[in-house]
């Protein structure tokens, strides 16, 4: 007896919540009276600025989140363009230096090429 009558109950329920869920659905509009309707509109509304709050919550933090993405990427991009310059004046560097250092056998060359001050002598100073 006591099962019958727990399952009126949850029946009887079920029947209620599955009319409401209509009704929020905007169904079987029809049977309900003019302050019926003013309360479901009353907590459609409420539950659409609820929804909107979340929402704009949602879309700040994503926002919030993708700005910090962001300035750890333009960070990371500047560091590597810092890196890219300090490797180029490196290499220019380098390059410097191996176009100034003589070879030594070019050195010896150039060298026994010199002419003295005093011009060409054959070495008896005539």
């Amino acid at each position: 007896e006591n099962w019958v009558l727990e399952h009126a109950k949850l029946k009887a329920r079920m029947e209620v919540l599955q009319r409401n869920q209509r009704n929020y659905m905007g169904e079987d509009l029809d049977g309900l009276s003019l302050k019926e309707l003013q309360n479901l509109e009353q907590q459609l509304d409420s539950s659409l600025k609820h929804i909107r709050s979340r929402k704009n919550q949602v879309m700040y933090e994503s926002i919030s989140e993708l700005q910090k993405k962001d300035k750890a990427l333009q960070e990371h991009n500047n560091l590597l363009s810092k890196k890219i310059k300090e490797k180029e004046k490196q290499l220019a560097q380098e390059e410097q230096q191996n176009s100034m250092e003589v070879n030594p056998i070019e050195t010896q060359q150039l060298e026994s090429m010199i002419i003295p001050a005093g011009g060409l002598m054959d070495g008896t100073g005539a």
